[in-house]
């Protein structure tokens, strides 16, 4: 990996919203509180409050109007955008990335709705992701059925996967607010 001085960040789409997005927008309020350098590379841009120091935000313009295929282009040319000398940490399905951080696959994805594999992206989308799996050096699964799915369908060693689970809002969700809520309906049914 190259020494760090800052590093980049590949996620198409940073604004507030659930998921990923609030993950990805911790990251980047983290480094910048640090006085870490990012270079933050984006297809959608909405920084929730004033723009965070010391990170630089990049952003792909879409080319098509098809969202799928605007997908594929930008994965396919983000890494270009990206400082050479940082390490790059790939949300969404970029090869090349030192580290890839994975809230689930789309060979899943697809199983679980019970779709098959014969769609041109969608085989285009899972080559992505295997190349992407086999250069990172690492590999960070949000659960442990996502470390599972990567290790299963992919051919990844499960020893290159580590899983940590995403940071909760406890804010919006409380233990607390659920008891109140259940004490609520309880009293009132």
């Amino acid at each position: 990996m190259t020494s760090l001085f800052g590093l980049n960040l590949i996620f198409h789409s940073i604004q507030p919203k659930g998921g990923m997005e609030r993950h990805v927008l911790d990251l980047i309020s983290y480094a910048s509180e640090q006085g870490l350098p990012v270079r933050a590379v984006t297809r959608h841009l909405n920084w929730p409050a004033p723009l965070p120091r010391h990170v630089e935000f990049v952003v792909v313009p879409d080319r098509t109007p098809f969202a799928r295929l605007n997908t594929l282009i930008f994965e396919s040319s983000a890494l270009a955008k990206c400082r050479p000398e940082w390490p790059t940490i790939g949300i969404s399905r970029v090869p090349g990335v030192e580290m890839s951080i994975v809230g689930g696959t789309h060979k899943a994805h697809l199983l679980d709705r019970k779709r098959g594999y014969t769609g041109l992206l969608d085989l285009r989308t899972i080559a992505r992701e295997r190349t992407m799996y086999q250069q990172a050096q690492v590999i960070v699964a949000h659960s442990a059925k996502v470390a599972n799915e990567i290790s299963h369908h992919y051919g990844i060693d499960p020893h290159k996967v580590s899983t940590f689970y995403p940071p909760v809002d406890t804010a919006a969700f409380s233990l607390c607010a659920r008891n109140q809520r259940d004490a609520m309906r309880k009293k009132w049914a």
